[in-house]
């Protein structure tokens, strides 16, 4: 039988699969800073039946289908991650909201763990690096 790749395309094989973890330093550990990946993306994108995908992506039995096909998708965080990265950008630097943080960022130490690294843009693109940016909530989005 045919294997289809769906939803399929240069920007969902392109899609960032990164995950990680923020942890701030307290008293000599080093402790988690939750990070919501909830309903990140566009009003408009949001939802299996948003506007964008409309009926055709189905949460059937516990897993993503399009067409009546498994997809490579998986419904919670990642599927949230893909409705923002499947918007390309205006500019040619790419900058995804990845998740909020709903309590205030006191002065210390923070340091960012990849717990999923996707090798695919380091080693097969070549980019140099990736980057984390924190911003602060404002109407036309991120202010430094």
């Amino acid at each position: 039988s045919k294997k289809h790749f769906k939803p399929c395309g240069l920007l969902a094989l392109a899609t960032f699969l990164d995950e990680y973890r923020l942890e701030k330093y307290n008293n000599g550990n080093w402790t988690p800073i939750t990070v919501n990946q909830d309903d990140i993306a566009l009003p408009f994108d949001s939802g299996i039946d948003s506007k964008v995908y409309g009926s055709k992506i189905i949460l059937d039995n516990g897993a993503l289908t399009i067409k009546g096909e498994r997809s490579w998708l998986k419904p919670g965080s990642q599927f949230e991650h893909f409705k923002v990265w499947y918007r390309p950008p205006p500019s040619p630097y790419v900058r995804n909201l990845w998740g909020t943080i709903n309590d205030p960022m006191t002065p210390g130490r923070y340091r960012v763990k990849f717990t999923t690294n996707s090798r695919i843009f380091t080693d097969q693109w070549g980019l140099k690096e990736k980057r984390v940016v924190f911003t602060r909530e404002h109407p036309l989005g991120g202010k430094g």
